[in-house]
C-alpha cells in the first residue's frame, strides 16, 4: 500500500525509520504545496518518493551504507551498470534474461531512492569499499 508521510520532523532524523517500516515517501510539512503534491503523486505513480531525503542516514552516530540494502546479485548488476555495460551485455555476462537485468536495476534504484544511472554511479563511488 503506497503511503507518504507528511511530517514536521526533519527527514535527516526520522525518514530512515519510516522507510524501514515500509513507508514509500516522506515530505516535510514546510515544503511547498507543489512539492507535497509531487511527493504524493510520485508515490502513487512510481511507488516511492525520495528526492528530498539525504542519501546517507546516520544511525547511532555511524553513517549507514545504502549499498548494504542490496543483494549480492544486485551488487553484481550495479558494478556492471556503473562500468557502463548495457542491460544486454549485463544479461550475457551474468547469464540472465535482459528483462531480469532490467528488473534488478529498477529494484536497486527503488531501494537506494535514486532515479538515474548517474545517481547510481555516484552512490557506488561514494559507498563501495570493495
Amino acid at each position: 500500500f503506497p503511503v507518504t508521510i507528511l511530517s514536521m520532523q526533519s527527514p535527516e532524523f526520522f525518514a530512515a525509520r519510516y522507510l524501514n517500516m515500509g513507508i514509500r515517501g516522506y515530505v516535510h510539512k514546510d515544503e511547498s504545496d507543489i512539492r507535497i503534491l509531487e511527493g504524493i503523486q510520485h508515490v502513487l505513480e512510481k511507488g516511492y518518493y525520495r528526492k528530498n531525503l539525504p542519501v546517507e542516514v546516520e544511525v547511532g552516530g555511524v553513517v549507514e551504507n545504502p549499498l548494504d540494502k542490496l543483494s549480492k546479485r544486485e551488487m553484481e548488476v550495479l558494478r556492471l551498470v556503473v562500468k557502463g555495460d548495457s542491460l544486454k551485455s549485463i544479461s550475457s555476462k551474468l547469464n540472465i534474461q535482459v528483462s531480469t537485468a532490467s528488473t534488478f536495476k529498477i529494484r536497486m534504484m527503488e531501494k537506494l531512492g535514486v532515479e538515474t544511472t548517474l545517481d547510481l554511479a555516484r552512490l557506488y563511488d561514494q559507498f563501495d569499499h570493495h
